[in-house]
């Protein structure tokens, strides 16, 4: 026995366009933000060391880049940073978001001690997930 009336219909479930629209729009803004972000790190002109093994981490987000140019001057994003300053900011970074990835960019003209610091100061801070960069080398080389 139906309760139902016999003259109304039925519909299925209706899946709201209006919120999905405004999903993917936030969604293009953030990786349009997120990709420009990541271009800018890398404009700082280095030359990486080579390397013949491959990178054994799959990054499943961007980490914060550190950059170190072959005269010493460290740089986080597009900011030159003092070894001190440098530091107070990565322990900061690690009591907010001790999960975050660092990666440091060391030109290979570098000096070694520079980029141990740097390295030394991402793990006093409390983050345990950095690397250093480095670039597959040319034929020939």
């Amino acid at each position: 026995m139906s309760f139902a009336a016999q003259t109304r219909e039925r519909t299925g479930p209706s899946v709201p366009l209006a919120a999905l629209v405004d999903i993917m729009f936030l969604l293009l803004v953030f990786f349009m933000t997120a990709s420009a972000f990541r271009e800018t790190d890398r404009q700082i002109p280095v030359r990486l060391p080579a390397s013949e093994s491959e990178q054994t981490g799959v990054m499943t987000r961007a980490p914060v880049v550190v950059t170190i140019q072959h005269d010493g001057t460290i740089f986080m994003g597009d900011r030159p940073y003092e070894l001190n300053d440098l530091r107070t900011v990565l322990k900061r970074l690690g009591e907010d978001y001790p999960e975050e990835r660092v990666l440091i960019r060391s030109d290979e003209r570098s000096q070694v001690g520079v980029t141990v610091q740097v390295l030394d100061a991402a793990y006093s801070a409390g983050l345990q997930d950095a690397a250093l960069d480095t670039s597959k080398p040319l034929p020939g080389e």
